[in-house]
């Protein structure tokens, strides 16, 4: 079952998880992405590219870790954006002899393990600022609950269990980061979490079905005037509030 359409009307069978976060961030510009309409490459994923490359040169794994992190790889499929892990958007509704949308992500940026097996994912997130400020916070935590929801078929199949997630905050800097504050995520629920996705593609397919701009304005969540300012133009042509 494909995950929602497009405005063409072309099924979406597979989408990034931070693609579903973003929607906490600009629902419009997260809908036109998962779309396929995709901007160049920012720095801040360049960044966060870097710190997850840094952070896999760098880290020295326990034993549990090891055996973790070799678990799931076996699990992981290539395509042309590189490595990446999926879960397959099951809702009730879906037969298997349909064609199954999946939720994917490349990786989590790093990990924990405990001796009672209890996982705590930890996401990196680089600010220009000092300051976190709650636009920000929003999409972050929902992005470390997506990604607890495509790991946990994986953790439950191997034993191992969520513990919690960190939203760890970095300053870039001229020298590279520095930790500017920690955000904890221990309330994460698993049918909640879904319950939110299959909102979101609810969402994004009224949006797709809509034969007006003035409609679609009506289905999606406005943008804030600031976020308009610093949109890329990609989605600014295509964007229904900018119609």
């Amino acid at each position: 079952m494909q995950l929602f359409k497009t405005p063409d009307g072309k099924p979406v069978y597979t989408i990034g998880g931070s693609t579903i976060a973003r929607y906490y961030w600009c629902s419009p510009q997260a809908w036109l992405s998962a779309s396929g309409i995709q901007a160049p490459q920012s720095e801040a994923l360049s960044t966060g590219t870097k710190i997850h490359a840094d952070i896999e040169e760098a880290r020295k794994l326990s034993p549990q870790e090891e055996e973790f992190q070799h678990f799931l790889s076996q699990f992981l499929t290539e395509d042309k954006r590189g490595k990446n892990i999926g879960r397959p958007w099951l809702d009730g509704k879906t037969k298997l002899v349909d064609d199954i949308g999946w939720i994917a992500t490349h990786g989590l940026d790093d990990f924990k393990i405990d001796n009672q097996r209890r996982v705590t994912n930890i996401e990196y997130k680089s600010k220009k600022g000092w300051r976190v400020d709650p636009v920000s916070l929003m999409p972050a935590l929902f992005q470390t609950k997506v990604y607890m929801y495509i790991y946990e078929p994986y953790l439950i199949l191997g034993g191992w269990y969520w513990k919690e997630s960190w939203v760890v905050w970095l300053k870039r800097t001229r020298d590279g980061f520095e930790p500017i504050g920690e955000t904890r995520v221990d309330d994460y629920d698993s049918a909640e979490t879904q319950r939110k996705i299959a909102d979101i593609f609810d969402e994004w397919n009224r949006a797709s079905e809509a034969k007006t701009n003035a409609e679609r304005r009506r289905i999606l969540i406005p943008p804030k005037k600031f976020k308009c300012r610093i949109c890329p133009e990609v989605y600014k042509t295509s964007c229904p509030f900018q119609q």
